[in-house]
């Protein structure tokens, strides 16, 4: 497994496991994002400080190419999650949900390395959450048909970081964690007006 990273003061890419930024508080909330992939996995750590979210972590696990057998990435890519599960200690997870693929068999190879990453979340007790990608877009630009380039541009204003350094699959992994942690902010005002009434 390759593996690349990088925070707010880091982009480097690097072959070894992540190392958390220092946490200003010792029990930070954290959402960890996740594209799937069955060739790489797009991830991203998002952290509360105060009344914001700033960027933790990002990067992209590789399965180490599409000629590898199915079995061994999906492998690969378990055990890398489960690295990054130990290093940060996300509280929740948002995933992209399976929304569209080229045909059924892209389909199929998906639902494998995604049930392959919800496995692992669900060993640790983490819990879940399932968007869409129109939903994802929507929330973080305003548009639910934005381009790839449009969303990472977006998830680094929202999160006040350069662009420059950041791959776009981890851009989407960010992408998902910002579109969660809006969605339980609606969710969580919701709630406080019902109660008020």
């Amino acid at each position: 497994m390759t593996c690349s990273t990088c925070g707010p003061t880091s982009t480097s890419p690097t072959p070894s496991s992540p190392t958390p930024e220092p946490a200003v508080s010792p029990h930070p909330s954290r959402i960890l994002g996740l594209d799937p992939g069955s060739n790489a996995v797009g991830w991203g750590v998002i952290e509360r400080r105060g009344r914001g979210w700033f960027l933790a972590g990002c990067g992209v696990l590789r399965a180490g190419g599409a000629r590898r057998a199915l079995p061994d990435r999906l492998q690969t890519l378990y055990a890398g999650l489960l690295t990054l599960l130990e290093c940060w200690h996300p509280h929740e997870a948002a995933v992209e949900d399976l929304f569209h693929a080229r045909n059924a068999r892209a389909a199929l190879v998906l639902g494998h390395a995604r049930g392959v990453l919800l496995l692992a979340l669900a060993q640790h007790g983490i819990p879940m959450h399932s968007y869409s990608p129109p939903t994802v877009k929507q929330a973080v630009t305003g548009s639910g048909s934005a381009s790839k380039e449009q969303v990472r541009r977006w998830v680094c204003q929202w999160l006040g970081v350069p662009s420059e350094g950041i791959e776009l699959d981890a851009s989407d992994a960010l992408a998902l964690a910002l579109c969660h942690s809006r969605s339980t902010r609606r969710r969580r005002a919701g709630c406080e007006h019902r109660l008020h009434r």
